[in-house]
């Protein structure tokens, strides 16, 4: 499997403490979920990652405990869903935290552990089963939900006992439409009216951190809120943008070109997250 030299420095930066970001971003229909998924003859950048983990994991096991967590949720109508939550578990509140180093996680969300890349792919297979999606115009199976799946890997040193913590964001965004062109009406259309909403939010996160204003509205949606680790601060982040072919489509086109433009401009100085080994013992009674 083909795995660009970019990605693996990225997922190599997650096992060496850094929060890593692959997000896509563009236009029902241009090919974020196709890009993020892949199918079985072309495999996406999920499963890529998912495989470059594993193999680094198995490189590094001799001088360090490696245990790799995963949590998958969606964001629909501004609604939070845990999809890994099994059928048989009551629902719970899930609220959007920030720990002390800037980490977003989200309470009452399941997070489960995984030994290898096939209980992953398996883990992230059984949740996109539960992903919002419907057929628009503009889509035959457009994704009505933003996806975003955490993986945490926690290395600890067989020698000295330092604990050294990294994540990896995978983002599939739910594609921005209008409305004439797509044909969404009834709850389409209050879907994609949450989309566009969260996804200009994103636009003015992404343009204040571009031109370094003292104050970013990560806390206007959730979206934004959930991505504060992904863009700008303590995060390496990969931003697909795709964009279709058709002269129909120009104005989406140009409209995504203009993201990504804008989206290259925020610069910012990652740092990586470990702990000595006392450090991590007091964490652990904690």
């Amino acid at each position: 499997m083909r795995f660009g030299w970019g990605l693996q420095t990225l997922v190599q930066s997650a096992f060496d403490g850094y929060n890593v970001c692959i997000c896509a971003y563009g236009q029902t229909g241009s090919g974020k979920t196709h890009t993020i998924i892949g199918d079985d003859v072309h495999p996406g950048l999920a499963t890529r990652t998912f495989q470059r983990i594993f193999q680094l994991a198995n490189d590094h096991q001799a001088q360090f405990d490696v245990q790799v967590s995963c949590s998958m949720l969606e964001l629909y109508n501004d609604k939070l869903i845990d999809l890994l939550r099994l059928s048989d578990q009551a629902e719970v509140k899930l609220e959007i935290k920030k720990d002390k180093r800037g980490i977003v996680w989200v309470q009452g969300s399941r997070i489960s552990p995984v030994a290898n890349a096939n209980q992953l792919s398996d883990l992230f297979h059984r949740g996109l089963g539960s992903r919002h999606t419907g057929s628009t115009r503009m889509n035959d199976r457009s994704s009505r939900s933003h996806l975003i799946v955490s993986i945490n890997i926690e290395c600890t040193s067989r020698l000295h006992g330092t604990v050294i913590r990294g994540k990896v964001s995978l983002l599939d965004l739910a594609g921005s439409e209008r409305f004439a062109k797509s044909g969404s009406t009834g709850d389409q259309l209050r879907e994609a009216s949450s989309i566009n909403k969260s996804l200009s939010t994103l636009g003015d996160v992404i343009s204040a951190l571009a031109s370094e204003q003292p104050h970013t509205p990560y806390r206007n949606s959730k979206l934004t809120m959930l991505m504060q680790d992904s863009l700008g601060g303590n995060a390496k982040t990969l931003l697909f943008v795709t964009a279709s072919v058709a002269a129909f489509n120009l104005d989406e086109t140009l409209t995504s070109l203009t993201y990504a433009s804008r989206a290259k401009a925020v610069t910012n100085a990652a740092q990586k997250n470990a702990d000595c080994k006392e450090i991590a013992r007091l964490k652990a009674v904690i």
